[in-house]
């Protein structure tokens, strides 16, 4: 039998490819994905390297040819499975929900994992295992959403070993009331009339904190902890996306409302304990805050009614040390001669959990 020059080449190449191990392609989503019955079968990534449609030969810029047959591409984001379709640019049509999986709600810069189907098992490997042999590394199991490596040496050398997750948000319902007792509310150029500010019952068994000015025109500043539950690994805990906070006002409109703002405290470390102390850092965070609604409530409510002012972040904040505490804080101006009062009635702190 009589080989070509050619046909040989060929030949060493896939078997070369055989041997070689094979890494997974990552990106990230550069629009949210809605989940859900009526979920879109169109994803927006920031590249589209290793995405390559089904039948797209070699010729073409895809992995096709004689020897090496096109190969169903895969994309794993959190933990759903979506097959790729047709590829225009950086907007990739998919099939939702392969593998068992669920087409689930990712958010924007979510991580998405690429590459040809063998490279998502579905199962989580167990036992030993040698590094130089496997098709691909990392190993990434679809259902648990575990990131493993088989570490050529160390303390684990041949063992897998779990290094992470794939999740980016894996828990999307995490919701917290803070009481309106953690609040503090700060007068400015006006003054509290006679036992302001107090935590009182209104309405129909609702308790706030109220604040009544005296008849002087000012500004009232408000700080609310929004204390959540939170893990101690970088990358790991709790992500805080939005609150809400609750408010009202009696006797006389308010003038105005600040723009608020969510501030990170820093506290001086744990491993810092006993040393000398050291300054708290107060800075701006979230990135660019988006109000609902845009233009904020003035006119009055009746005791114990409050208005709800959601607050999303631009930049959701991870929180895993034991040192940082994030606060919502808003200035509400006062509008007249009338004393007024300004009622909290809490905030609402919304987040997803990074699980370990």
């Amino acid at each position: 039998m009589k080989f070509t020059a050619r046909v040989l080449i060929a030949f060493f190449v896939c078997l070369a490819s055989v041997f070689a191990q094979g890494s997974i392609t990552t990106t990230t989503l550069s629009a949210a994905l809605a989940g859900g019955r009526n979920a879109p079968n169109v994803m927006y990534v920031a590249s589209a390297t290793s995405f390559f449609a089904p039948g797209v030969a070699e010729s073409q810029g895809g992995v096709g040819s004689p020897l090496n047959p096109p190969v169903l591409t895969l994309a794993l984001i959190d933990r759903e499975l979506v097959r790729v379709n047709r590829i225009n640019s950086t907007t990739i049509s998919i099939e939702r929900g392969w593998g068992g999986t669920s087409a689930a709600g990712h958010a924007s810069g979510a991580t998405v994992y690429v590459g040809p189907a063998s490279y998502f098992p579905q199962a989580d490997p167990v036992g030993t295992c040698t590094a130089g042999t496997l098709a691909v590394l990392p190993y990434l199991s679809y259902r648990s959403g575990t990131i493993w490596t088989c570490p050529a040496s160390g303390p684990n050398a041949s063992v897998w070993t779990k290094s992470g997750t794939a999740d980016t948000f894996t828990f999307t319902d995490g919701e917290v009331f803070i009481s309106p007792a953690a609040c503090a509310i700060t007068p400015t150029t006006t003054a509290f009339a006679t036992g302001s500010p107090a935590m009182i019952v209104a309405a129909a068994g609702n308790p706030v904190l109220r604040a009544t000015s005296d008849t002087t025109a000012g500004t009232f500043a408000v700080v609310c902890p929004i204390a959540i539950p939170t893990r101690l690994t970088a990358t790991k805990g709790v992500t805080l996306t939005s609150v809400s906070l609750l408010y009202g006002v009696q006797t006389t409109n308010l003038a105005s409302v600040a723009a608020a703002t969510i501030n990170s405290v820093v506290y001086p470390a744990s491993t810092a304990a006993g040393a000398a102390a050291t300054g708290t850092v107060v800075t701006t965070a979230g990135g660019t805050l988006t109000a609902t609604p845009t233009t904020l409530q003035l006119t009055i409510t009746t005791s114990g009614t409050c208005f709800n002012e959601r607050i999303t972040l631009g930049t959701p904040l991870s929180l895993s040390t034991d040192n940082k505490l994030i606060t919502v804080a808003q200035t509400f101006t006062l509008a007249g001669t009338a004393a007024t009062t300004l009622q909290i009635c809490g905030v609402i702190a919304r987040y997803t959990t990074i699980p370990l």
